[in-house]
């Protein structure tokens, strides 16, 4: 249980929580969804609504103002939560003479800006009406920016409630459209976004798509000169001429970059790979602990959205919790990914694993991935398929960046066809028609597994996802879990023994899988990993082909 600090401001802030709350429960509300949005500009902030119905009068008839005088509708403002609206609102009529609203600060709120008891009857045309004006603005920008004329299942709710200041954590699958989800209400609220995430490849290829399509972004990342950094910076601070910035983790504990943030009119943090917080999860890192620690930093709260494409139902409460996410909107999209074909193959030695692989690269055609756990055995595979005419590359964390680069961009173009990796890539890479990802060996969990294997198959056509596994690889993986926590002063011996249990069980659950008999669906046992339960089987996988009595080499 996480024991949070209390002092004088927490006592404070809960003071007014507690006031908010009597205050709706007098007028017989519930929690407030009538937040709006505003202009896109970081110098003209706007009166937002309330649930009163003159609030609601004043939004439409600006929007509809709005949209004679032409101006784009399609950005919305950094939410401002009920609490603070009738300071705006009181600092808004103390400016009408000229036109422009001036915030007030949450410290400089007095009595006499306590807002008044709102009206129990509140007129839901009114706010129907406005809830129909935001979802066309969400339409228009995501035709505007990204060519679509539909969002994919989970993604609108979860826009919407980002719109509506709210927290969020979003789970969707690999090629489900997580980032369009923090990206486009970035876009139209007012403010800027901070995008936190470990992928270096994930930061320059988005940064890279949102700059053709016109949507001006940066990142900065261990690997740039500090001139650079320098340069991003000073165009963000001064210029305001980055509406989205991408940045790692550990760059939050950068003395220097929380000064910088401080400055930022920072409306939304995404928090990308969010499972990495966990440390029930496969790619746990201590730097996203001390993200709620740089918010608390921060002038104001912003809204937290935190992303990832597996986290099991114990992951999403860890997430929630690590986080500090506020009555956060829970998005789980289905782990169902009807196109990929799911095998399992046992090796009984070294000389097999390599003949299997060979044959596979040889008869699929298309871009493939395999993955293997050591830096020596991914050199070992490519340079074994690149001596039998296989065009195939090792990559791994020990290469220089720039030959990192070189084999990503190769890879993406297709003049690469076969990239032989560790964990290290596939992450954040942007190649949707990779048509088969195998595994070299047993994954630590499955979680990890089907976050790699995803990759494959992104574009919704059908590709194989096969892992080979053999005896030894579990031994091996056990004795090395044994050994986990060991040198990490932050966690004791209690701490040290529980997680060693819950890694090794999430190890057994990978060995269930690749032993699993014909009587058992390969998606199924997926599925209900992930806390989804199935009971049809998909006829597609390695034991539902043997439980057909369909030969094996019918998908070989």
């Amino acid at each position: 249980m996480r024991h949070r600090r209390v002092n004088g401001v927490d006592n404070l802030k809960r003071l007014r929580q507690l006031a908010a709350s009597k205050l709706k429960e007098l007028a017989g509300l519930g929690e407030s969804n009538g937040q709006a949005y505003e202009a896109n500009d970081w110098d003209t902030p706007v009166v937002v609504p309330s649930k009163d119905s003159s609030d609601w009068d004043n939004k439409l008839a600006q929007l509809v103002s709005a949209k004679q005088q032409g101006k784009q509708l399609g950005s919305v403002a950094k939410p401002v939560s009920n609490a603070k609206t009738a300071s705006v609102k009181s600092a808004s009529s103390t400016n009408k003479s000229t036109g422009n609203a001036k915030p007030v600060s949450a410290s400089a709120t007095t009595s006499a800006n306590v807002p008044a008891k709102p009206k129990r009857a509140v007129n839901s045309a009114k706010r129907e009406a406005y809830e129909k004006q935001k979802k066309a603005d969400m339409y228009a920008e995501l035709a505007k920016i990204y060519g679509y004329t539909k969002f994919r299942t989970g993604q609108y709710e979860l826009i919407s409630s980002i719109l509506d200041g709210r927290d969020v954590l979003g789970v969707l699958p690999t090629g489900g459209g997580k980032s369009l989800c923090f990206q486009l209400p970035t876009h139209m609220i007012q403010g800027m976004g901070l995008v936190i995430t470990p992928l270096i490849s994930l930061m320059r290829d988005q940064v890279e798509q949102l700059n053709k399509r016109g949507y001006p972004a940066a990142f900065i990342n261990s690997q740039m000169r500090p001139a650079e950094v320098n340069k991003i910076m000073s165009d963000t601070l001064q210029n305001h001429r980055y509406k989205i910035l991408y940045v790692a983790p550990e760059r939050l504990d950068s003395r220097r970059f929380v000064n910088f943030a401080v400055q930022l009119p920072i409306s939304v943090i995404t928090v990308d790979e969010a499972h990495c917080v966990s440390m029930w999860g496969q790619d746990f890192r201590p730097a996203y602990l001390r993200i709620p620690e740089f918010v608390k930093q921060l002038p104001s709260r912003p809204v937290i959205a935190a992303f990832t494409a597996t986290a099991t139902p114990q992951t999403r409460q860890d997430i929630i919790e690590q986080l500090d996410l506020h009555d956060p909107y829970i998005g789980v999209t289905t782990f169902d990914r009807p196109n990929l074909r799911w095998y399992v193959r046992e090796c009984t030695s070294e000389n097999m694993l390599m003949g299997e692989l060979f044959e596979y690269a040889r008869r699929h055609k298309g871009c493939g991935i395999i993955f293997r756990e050591s830096r020596a055995g991914c050199v070992k595979i490519a340079k074994y398929l690149a001596s039998r005419g296989v065009n195939a590359q090792a990559y791994h964390a020990g290469m220089k960046p720039e030959e990192r680069t070189r084999i990503q961009e190769a890879f993406i173009s297709g003049e690469i066809p076969v990239i032989v990796s560790t964990s290290a890539f596939g992450m954040g890479i942007d190649k949707p028609d990779v048509r088969w990802v195998l595994h070299a060996n047993v994954p630590k969990n499955l979680e990890e597994y089907y976050q790699e294997a995803g990759r494959a198959g992104r574009d919704g056509k059908v590709s194989h996802c096969v892992l080979y596994w053999r005896k030894s690889d579990f031994a091996t993986a056990r004795r090395m879990l044994s050994k986990a926590g060991e040198g990490n002063e932050e966690m004791g011996m209690i701490d040290t023994a529980v997680m060693r249990f819950h890694l090794m069980k999430m190890l057994d659950a990978v060995e269930a899988y690749c032993e699993a008999t014909p009587r058992v669906c390969l998606r199924n046992v997926l599925l209900d990993y992930f806390g989804e339960h199935r009971t049809d089987r998909c006829g597609q996988c390695s034991t539902c082909h043997q439980f057909e009595k369909h030969p094996l080499k019918l998908w070989w």
